[in-house]
């Protein structure tokens, strides 16, 4: 058996270590980003966020160094060794004559030779994390580094066979059949509710933006012309720019086109096949300043949910100080009041699939709308929001 040769290719990366901070920090001081930005309030907001990503994009080209690496495509899969390829080996051959003979001997020699590839696999994937584990030694950095790998590990070379168009097609095709299921069920008449109205969102300060610029995760998108750890460094020159973008957005209503569009990554569930693309779940990335927006717009929602005592005491989803847990205590603490009082309690648990990805758009507008009082800006910039998405 010949040893697998590793593949060598060359690729162009940036060196970000080697970026000349001061120099770039210099030049978008110097841009449209941070000059005379009085005379951008006439602007679109579409047009605002078009200016951003061209003028860093620019800044970019011009001031990251790149160098050229040499990559090496290794195993996937770290225990997978030569007895595991052996092994793989002696299964095909026992298959291909399986397929040329169609006996029952053949068919039988393939299974067991099957059996006892599956049982090594699975001997040296848990010898492997076994070692690992132990030779963390206290070592916690390590030790959370290879239980992640554990948790991702879904064993063998094999790599799914489906194209980003089957993944894209599979998806769309989920949604429209779990709406097609409920095409007949008669339309809700949602009703009206007496509540405090609101027709326009509160103005975005520069300070509120640079804490929320502080407080961001360091995660970017392939959609940011630029990293978040840089526009993190640089918040002190950005911040009233995205505070004027923020702001015409809400004034106008408008969610910006380039914000509505998505990198859907399949993401695979942990321990399933990795050949069915029912066992993946769409992960929409999106780009860091839509993020930040969506943020802004949270707050400013829950101010006028709270404030008008809009939402449910019992509600533990997105909400701060509450989570999974509170949602938890309530139905225990439930169940044990009722037991005390000679009670029979029966809980009943719905699983709904694809949930988010069928809510319906103009019902939930409708909701917004009668439910709970927005009207004007706010609720168009909803209705924005929801409409004209892509991938």
């Amino acid at each position: 058996m010949k040893k697998k040769i590793e593949t060598v290719r060359k690729v162009s990366r940036t060196a970000w270590r080697r970026l000349d901070h001061e120099a770039f920090a210099s030049d978008l001081a110097a841009s449209t980003l941070c000059c005379n930005l009085s005379s951008l309030r006439c602007v679109s907001a579409d047009d605002l966020v078009d200016m951003y990503n061209r003028v860093m994009t620019e800044l970019l080209d011009r001031h990251r160094p790149s160098v050229t690496v040499q990559c090496r495509q290794r195993p996937s899969t770290p225990w997978f060794n030569a007895e595991c390829r052996a092994a793989r080996c002696r299964a095909r051959v026992l298959e291909r004559r399986f397929r040329r003979t169609c006996s029952d001997d053949d068919r039988r020699d393939w299974s067991d030779e099957l059996k006892r590839m599956q049982m090594l696999y699975e001997n040296k994937n848990t010898m492997y994390w076994q070692d690992e584990i132990a030779a963390s030694n206290g070592n916690m950095r390590r030790l959370w580094r290879t239980l992640k790998g554990v948790l991702s590990d879904h064993g063998g070379e094999d790599l799914s066979v489906n194209t980003l168009h089957d993944f894209a097609t599979f998806f769309k095709d989920k949604v429209e059949s779990v709406r097609l299921s409920t095409s007949t069920t008669p339309s809700y008449d949602v009703p009206h509710r007496m509540v405090p109205t609101s027709d326009e969102w509160t103005a975005v300060s520069v300070d509120e933006v640079n804490k929320l610029l502080g407080s961001a995760l360091c995660k970017t998108c392939q959609l940011d012309p630029a990293p978040t750890w840089l526009v993190k460094e640089l918040r002190a020159l950005l911040s009233p720019f995205f505070t004027l973008l923020f702001n015409k957005s809400l004034e106008s209503g408008i969610f910006p086109s380039e914000f509505k569009k998505a990198v859907v990554r399949p993401l695979l569930k942990n321990g399933l096949d990795a050949s069915q693309k029912q066992t993946y779940r769409p992960v929409s990335n999106l780009s860091f300043l839509s993020k930040l927006l969506e943020r802004i717009v949270q707050r400013r929602l829950q101010t006028i949910l709270d404030g008008n005592g809009l939402m449910p005491s019992t509600e533990s989803a997105y909400r701060q100080f509450h989570s999974t847990e509170t949602a938890i205590l309530k139905v225990y603490n439930d169940q044990l009041l009722a037991a005390d009082e000679g009670q029979v309690s029966a809980l009943c648990l719905l699983d709904l699939t694809a949930a988010f990805d069928t809510v319906d758009h103009y019902l939930l507008l409708l909701r917004l709308e009668r439910q709970f009082g927005l009207h004007g800006s706010v609720l168009q910039w909803f209705r924005s929001y929801l409409s004209d998405r892509s991938f």
